[in-house]
């Protein structure tokens, strides 16, 4: 008797599940330009006015170093502007200053110090704004200079100094776009080069429950989670069939029908997976199997099985299996890849110059005056 087979599941399901999940969601201490320059539309507000006394003059806000990101000297109004960006967005006011307002200004010194490094690179390797991120990145200036105008006239903040930070934020969504999509055909590559010696097969199994199954070919369960078993009886009924149906194949009856005369198809599915993947009893029993050809009946703790060969050497499947590990790991692979970069470029004490000076409650409550 085979003891609960360790069956992989259906490759060409397993991947619709992976294409149904969010894998694009980020952390939110992790900033991505795109996201946030998608968030920033939705948040925008008019302005009316406000108190109207200076904080900054323009020279100093574009002249003064806020902190250092590597070579790079960040001023004052970039540092501004992404403290807006962060507080709009989470909702940061005088009254929750002092508890979600420490984290928005974490994210956003965190938010300047990623995009400034990954931005110098991209740089370094010849990356540039095209025609159609120019265009995209005058629009969403133009947005933010008109519904901030008099928000960031109180800072001394320019035009130039939004199209500068928002310029810089695309070309560093595009060059980690670029690399996580050439990390992922690495990967995949590497991951196909090691499954070369597999051999992936694709078969359908015709299964016989000896369980108590529902209308849509789950296990039913009692309380305790058990699954409900049949009688002996029954069994020995489940056996007989099985035997029919293989004696039905025997005689040409193509596989998907057996399983219909049998109504047990909703019980019965393709199964995908590889030469040495399954347990022993079902490798030794499959893989001599020609295509068209089928084991014997099997017996399963839950089950009789009759594994039906409809190919014996699935390079598709190998191929979306490869697939799937890539996806899988792209993320985890991606951001180790990518901290590697970050920590060479750590902000110290000493890099905060200016920063440490911005009020950040005023700049909260002259937020909150937004209407």
């Amino acid at each position: 008797m085979i003891q609960n087979p360790q069956m992989m599941k259906t490759i060409k399901l397993r991947m619709e599940k992976k294409m149904n999940k969010k894998h694009m969601i980020k952390r939110i201490n992790k900033y991505i330009a795109g996201v946030l320059i998608s968030c920033m539309f939705l948040t925008l507000l008019g302005c009316t006015g406000g108190d109207s006394k200076d904080v900054y003059t323009e020279e100093f806000a574009s002249a003064t170093t806020a902190l250092k990101v590597g070579d790079a000297d960040i001023s004052v109004a970039e540092a501004v502007i992404n403290l807006i960006i962060n507080y709009k967005s989470f909702g940061i006011t005088p009254d929750n200053m002092l508890t979600d307002g420490k984290s928005a200004t974490e994210l956003a010194l965190s938010n300047i110090r990623e995009y400034n490094i990954m931005y110098q690179k991209a740089v370094e390797e010849g990356y540039t704004a095209t025609p159609g991120d120019v265009e995209s990145i005058n629009k969403v200036t133009d947005s933010f200079m008109t519904q901030y105008d008099s928000i960031l006239k109180t800072y001394g903040i320019t035009r130039e100094n939004v199209h500068d930070v928002f310029n810089k934020q695309l070309i560093y969504n595009n060059y980690t776009n670029d690399k996580r999509v050439d990390l992922g055909k690495r990967m995949y590559e590497g991951y196909l080069e090691a499954l070369k010696d597999k051999r992936f097969v694709e078969m359908y199994q015709i299964t016989f429950p000896l369980v108590e199954v529902d209308s849509e070919g789950n296990i039913k369960t009692d309380d305790a989670g058990n699954a409900s078993t049949l009688s002996d009886a029954d069994k020995a009924d489940v056996k007989a069939n099985a035997e029919k149906a293989l004696t039905d194949l025997e005689s040409g009856k193509k596989h998907e029908d057996v399983a219909k005369d049998y109504k047990v198809e909703a019980y019965s599915d393709v199964l995908n997976g590889y030469i040495g993947g399954f347990s022993d009893e079902i490798n030794s029993a499959i893989e001599n199997l020609e295509n068209d050809e089928y084991t014997d009946i099997l017996e399963t703790d839950n089950a009789y099985i009759i594994l039906y060969m409809t190919n014996n050497n699935d390079e598709t499947t190998k191929a979306a299996y490869a697939m799937g590990l890539a996806r899988d790991n792209l993320d985890e692979k991606f951001e180790s890849e990518k901290q590697s970069i970050l920590s060479d470029a750590d902000i110290s004490k000493e890099d905060l110059l200016e920063w440490n000076n911005i009020d950040t409650t005023l700049l909260a409550k002259k937020l909150a005056e937004i209407k």
